[in-house]
């Protein structure tokens, strides 16, 4: 094996160590967002009048609370127990549906996160990290279609949120959507012309659609302040192979300590 060789395979190595979701996708490590997601609290402002109503309830309100404590803490058991008793009650709760499909897909079980997040985002429409949860569930069950249709609605409902958009452009990346991933990491870059992930999505995009000027721009750009950046580095030294500049290529991996 060459020494070029070496290195790009402790490259790819460092990606996927860096995050328990990135071998899915080269767009891992440090400057990037893994599909992973952690129960968030709602506005009030968000759910529905029939929902604020029933979370007023004293009883409720406790449950739900105890319950989204015991999620967070790892307590899943407790946290499940506590939802379903929520949705006795209440089976229309878009809250709590949506936490247990949560729960339910940290337990392994996608295709009945897939059946309650469903469900929650019928109940409120709005709620975008409701979609979010639900490209997460439809990824793992290798839904690519369903779960890019969910991350664009999420998209659609967040069209400035950053880590929203990066989501979206991994999803259609994960599925093999190149030219639509590239316009989600754009519209990254519009927001935030430094971000690291963004920049670095749109440079292998263009590297693998062999947009070679354009990938190197981005390199030349922005490698020199972030050489620890694994996946700018790994493309600029693929960039480098191509036109033979295999030193070249071997001394931007050991800059990125690959």
């Amino acid at each position: 094996m060459s020494k070029y060789s070496q290195r790009l395979q402790k490259a790819k190595r460092s990606k996927k160590s860096s995050s328990p979701n990135s071998g899915q996708s080269p767009l891992s490590g440090p400057h990037f967002q893994n599909d992973t997601i952690r129960p968030p609290t709602l506005p009030a402002e968000k759910l529905s009048s029939g929902e604020r109503q029933n979370t007023s309830s004293p009883i409720l309100r406790e449950k739900f609370e105890g319950a989204l404590q015991a999620q967070q803490s790892g307590q899943l058991a407790v946290a499940r127990a506590l939802y379903e008793a929520i949705l006795l009650e209440q089976p229309h709760h878009a809250s709590t549906l949506h936490l247990l499909g949560v729960l339910h897909l940290d337990q392994g079980d996608p295709a009945k996160a897939v059946e309650l997040i469903e469900r929650a985002s019928a109940v409120a429409p709005q709620i975008a990290p409701f979609y979010i949860s639900l490209a997460t569930a439809y990824s793992r069950l290798g839904e690519c279609e369903q779960a890019c249709d969910a991350s664009d609605k999420a998209a659609e409902l967040q069209p400035q949120d950053v880590p929203t958009l990066l989501r979206a452009g991994l999803m259609h990346f994960k599925s093999h959507r190149r030219t639509s991933a590239n316009k989600f990491f754009q519209r990254v870059i519009a927001l935030e012309p430094n971000n690291l992930a963004a920049l670095a999505g749109a440079a292998i995009v263009y590297e693998q659609d062999s947009k070679l000027a354009e990938a190197q721009a981005i390199i030349d750009q922005h490698l020199s302040r972030a050489p620890g950046c694994v996946a700018l580095a790994v493309t600029a030294a693929r960039l480098q192979r191509r036109a033979r500049q295999f030193s070249a290529a071997i001394r931007i991996l050991d800059r990125a300590r690959c």
